[in-house]
């Protein structure tokens, strides 16, 4: 996947950032230091994703977390990976 962000990143379709393997901001949203809130990855693959692990729903359907990280995952034709920015409560 972050291959395909990469590409994004030359065509100036999307700025992010990463650091030891973990995407730490998209767009102007970057993780604060005390992780309080991060960008987090959900995708429809149903063999990379684990709903126990948290989901988020994008316009009507529920998507699990991804299993691996971003620069683990490989892109999927009719798969779909959405980047949430999620606030965790103490």
């Amino acid at each position: 996947l972050v291959d395909y962000m990469e590409i994004l990143r030359e065509r100036g379709e999307l700025t992010f950032a990463t650091q030891n393997g973990m995407v730490t901001s998209i767009g102007d949203i970057e993780n604060p230091a005390d992780f309080s809130s991060c960008w987090m990855l959900y995708t429809s693959d149903a063999e990379l994703s684990n709903s126990a692990w948290g989901t988020v729903e994008y316009d009507g359907v529920e998507y699990g977390s991804a299993v691996v990280g971003a620069e683990a995952l490989t892109v999927k034709p009719g798969c779909l990976y959405i980047w949430a920015f999620i606030t965790f409560s103490a």
